[in-house]
């Protein structure tokens, strides 16, 4: 929607250009091997469920009902300035790989900085991408058993200790975490159902399988 597209505002530093659109994706880089990468985010009238992956981790911007360490943010407080001040709190107080002693963020104003923990080419890697709002919800794998299914939009997933279709099965030998990498990949390349493909995304993080309506509304 037009109100999810001019939510968030991205600059990364060493390219041009903003964040033009809801998937657009800029890498954090950086050329001097010194300095450690970053880019900004601004938040303008920033919308109450507006989900922003940060090195491919969702973080959602909620009302009061934001709950601490769970990656969502309190944009109750009327001000792009104090939006922008709990996105920073949310960063830093976050848990998840990929966030935890990757990146720190700080804010000034309606503008938060996302800066690499390590200088140059390590911190080249991590990206900043505005969903805008979309429908989200997650599936978590707990000892997942052979045979056991998820329903994604009718469509039927089984989980397999040996897997015969590509299509629609997925392999949970190994690590809950394991066996969540291997149903968001089966989720973002399955061509089973028209109702899967072209409308839903998803990714994983720690036995946790995260999925995105691909639009918004």
């Amino acid at each position: 929607s037009d109100s999810a597209q001019r939510t968030v505002a991205n600059l990364v530093n060493h390219l041009s250009g903003g964040l033009n659109g809801a998937r657009t994706v800029r890498s954090v880089q950086v050329r001097d091997s010194v300095v450690a990468a970053s880019a900004t985010i601004t938040l303008a009238s920033f919308a109450a469920g507006t989900v922003l992956l940060i090195n491919g981790v969702p973080f959602t911007g909620k009302g009061s009902a934001a709950t601490t360490g769970n990656n969502e943010f309190d944009i109750s407080g009327g001000t792009d300035t104090l939006d922008a001040v709990e996105l920073a709190a949310a960063i830093n107080a976050s848990t998840t790989a990929g966030i935890t002693g990757v990146v720190t963020a700080t804010s000034a104003a309606a503008v938060v900085t996302v800066t690499a923990t390590q200088p140059g080419l390590s911190g080249n890697g991590v990206t900043i991408e505005n969903l805008g709002v979309v429908a989200t919800g997650t599936i978590t794998c707990s000892s997942v058993d052979n045979n056991d299914t998820v329903t994604i939009n009718g469509v039927v997933l089984t989980a397999k200790t040996a897997v015969a279709d590509a299509t629609a099965e997925w392999l949970v030998t190994g690590t809950d975490t394991v066996c969540a990498a291997a149903l968001a990949a089966l989720i973002n390349t399955t061509a089973t159902s028209a109702l899967i493909t072209g409308h839903v995304r998803a990714l994983s993080r720690a036995g946790v399988v995260h999925l995105f309506a691909k639009y918004g509304g």
